[in-house]
């Protein structure tokens, strides 16, 4: 017999020479009454501790464990929670079948000492953790010691939570350097970090804090004195294929006077760096300055529930950068920007099945190849001053984010190109200026916000789609859908405070007023070239938002109760027309909007609260647009109703 022979001979009767080389060790496990030990760990081992085999007994105590042919003496050793341990010597010839007998026996267990114990500590509405009683080795970021705290919520965009409440302000040293924009501030390195702060009923103005009953809640991270010395610095970059990369720069330092956090991140593996510089907090003037989000799209579908990185396919580049200088004790100037450029590949399939009861279906398919490319520039510059007796504070902000979207459908067998652009610019300056009167305790309040938006869109289709609806049932090249909203919008107030004890009441009388228009066109290019408006799909909408205000509030902070109570009154004017529509409209209403919150301290920790509020909103100005606007090459939307006006109660 050749070599090769003898080779194949050894692979196929191999396994099974190992197979008959192995014997069985069987048995059963039982107490001493003779009822059955269920979960027993049984372990098969050597004079010098090798283990051979090991397995676990049965609900009815039957074991079953292999073991090599050995001329050495094997031991089977039994061990369960609340009996005696015990070994059986194993024969060279096992028995059929073993029978073990366990036996009860107490478990003595050393005496544990607590040498460090997590420290949370109360100081007045301050609750500090000490960081090192909750981090180890496997942590990088204050981020990963965030989520150990006690109460501490840290969601996937990274907003924190704590009992449930969204953070008003993440505080470095004191100082609000990031704005709700926070989550750089979670890439501190948790050694450098000696303590976290929670601070409940945050109020960051100074002359408003002796009857404080604010509601906010704040995190503060403490620096260690050390860290304050030194420039912090992380450079990470990965390599994968195909041609995948990860890369991170940070730096940061955090001295008195100059504080600043600059982080450089770019990957194409799935990760969007865009949450790096997601604002929590919002827009303070969502129920007044209703702007309208961006009109037109390409009618992609939804996410899928999944985690992003399993299908976003991406090239994205973010820069962050943020300053904070301390001018003196009492002002300081911080400026933050950031620049997101954000590639994105999508790949879309749906389909769906409607069965009508004539026994036919109605099948429709669709098929989107999308390619995004998206930039988000954001720049704030804001200087505040902050003592007992003044507050100001002005910022000026700008944000441009210009998107492109190439998207190829195919419906129904049937093909479509949309080619869709957005530029949306918003620039404001908001300034806010209290003073307390020299007299008395007395404060007086004076606010300004100024805002001007733009948002051009436009959205081209080939070939063109609908042709029945559309251009009379003739084929014709494309759309072009064209579409504005800018809009100017300004609030304004005077408040006057005064203070008696524990008693507080504010008197504010102010205006605001929101300028827009809505000017879209939907243009038909014919197969020559030559493009058309459509007949009743545009529109050049006014629409003009007055509102006039007084507002009082009454405050009471004691020890045990705190109560609040505001009675704001408006007079609202909204006139909107559009003289292509013959559309000329207006409408008054007086609003009263009452509010009352009530906080009852039942201990330390403790307290009972009740909040009850009454809320009037009017629509805006997508509400009231006639002529149509093609959303997306599926969509023709346009409305013939009047302002929509809602009220609600919330207790």
């Amino acid at each position: 017999m050749n070599k090769q022979c003898l080779f194949t001979a050894f692979l196929i009767l191999g396994p099974l020479l190992c197979v008959f080389g192995q014997k069985q060790i069987k048995g059963k496990i039982i107490d001493v009454k003779g009822e059955p030990i269920a979960a027993v760990t049984l372990t098969l081992k050597m004079k010098d501790e090798r283990i051979l085999s090991f397995g676990f007994s049965t609900e009815k105590g039957l074991f079953n464990l292999t073991m090599p042919e050995l001329n050495e003496e094997v031991f089977l050793i039994a061990t369960a929670i609340g009996y005696e341990k015990k070994t059986n010597t194993i024969a060279k010839s096992p028995e059929k079948d073993y029978e073990i007998v366990l036996h009860e026996g107490e478990i003595n267990l050393k005496t544990v000492q607590i040498k460090n114990r997590p420290a949370l500590v109360f100081n007045g509405d301050t609750l500090n953790y000490t960081t090192a009683d909750f981090s180890n080795a496997q942590d990088r970021t204050i981020a990963d010691v965030l989520k150990k705290l006690p109460g501490m919520q840290v969601e996937d965009d990274g907003k924190i939570k704590f009992n449930g409440k969204t953070i008003s302000n993440l505080y470095i040293d004191g100082d609000n350097m990031l704005n709700d924009r926070y989550n750089v501030g979670t890439k501190i390195p948790h050694g450098a970090v000696s303590k976290v702060q929670v601070i409940e009923k945050d109020q960051p103005i100074k002359l408003l804090r002796k009857n404080n009953i604010s509601q906010d809640v704040a995190i503060n991270l403490v620096i260690k004195n050390e860290a304050k010395l030194d420039i912090m610095k992380e450079i990470g970059l990965g390599l994968g294929t195909p041609k995948k990369v990860d890369g991170n720069l940070t730096m940061m330092s955090f001295g008195k006077k100059i504080k600043f956090i600059y982080n450089i991140t770019g990957n194409n593996i799935g990760s969007d760096p865009g949450i790096e510089i997601t604002a929590h907090n919002g827009n303070n003037y969502g129920n007044e300055n209703n702007k309208p989000s961006n009109f037109l799209s390409t009618g992609t579908g939804g996410n899928p529930p999944l985690p992003q990185s399993r299908y976003l396919f991406n090239k994205s580049e973010l820069i962050n950068l943020n300053n904070f200088y301390k001018i003196n004790q009492d002002l300081n100037a911080k400026v933050n920007f950031s620049y997101l450029y954000h590639q994105e590949n999508q790949n879309i399939n749906t389909s769906s099945d409607t069965y009508l009861n004539n026994g036919q279906t109605v099948r429709y398919s669709e098929a989107q190849q999308n390619k995004i490319i998206q930039q988000k520039l954001h720049a704030d510059l804001n200087i505040t001053g902050n003592t007992d007796s003044y507050f100001l504070s002005n910022s000026f902000r700008v944000n441009y984010e210009p998107k492109r979207i190439n998207s190829d459908v195919i419906i129904n067998h049937a093909y479509a190109d949309q080619v869709l652009k957005q530029k949306f610019f918003d620039v404001s300056n908001e300034l806010n200026y209290r003073k307390k009167l020299k007299s008395s305790s007395n404060t007086i309040n004076f606010y300004s916000y100024l805002n001007s938006t733009t948002q051009p869109e436009s959205l081209k289709i080939r070939p063109g789609l609908n042709d029945s609806i559309l251009n009379n049932g003739h084929h014709y090249a494309g759309l072009n859908q064209q579409l504005k909203i800018p809009t100017l919008f300004t609030d304004n107030y005077l408040s006057y405070g005064v203070a008696n004890g524990r008693f507080t009441q504010y008197y504010k009388t102010g205006f605001s007023i929101q300028n827009q228009q809505f000017i879209s066109d939907l243009y038909i290019v014919q197969n020559n070239d030559t493009d058309e408006v459509v007949k009743n799909m545009n529109n050049d909408l006014n629409w003009l938002k007055s509102k006039i205000y007084t507002e009082a509030t009454y405050e009471y902070s004691g020890q045990i109760l705190k109560a609040t109570l505001n009675l704001p009154v408006g007079y609202n004017r909204i006139r909107y027309d559009d003289p292509g529509k013959e559309l000329d409209k207006s409408l008054h209403r007086i609003f009263v909007n009452p509010s009352v919150n009530l906080v009852y301290k039942l201990g330390l920790e403790n307290y009972v609260s009740a909040d009850y509020s009454f809320n009037n909103k009017l629509g805006g100005i997508d509400d009231v647009y006639k002529g149509g606007v093609l959303k997306n090459y599926r969509s023709l939307f346009a409305n013939d109703a009047p302002v929509s006006e809602q009220n609600k109660h919330h207790v």
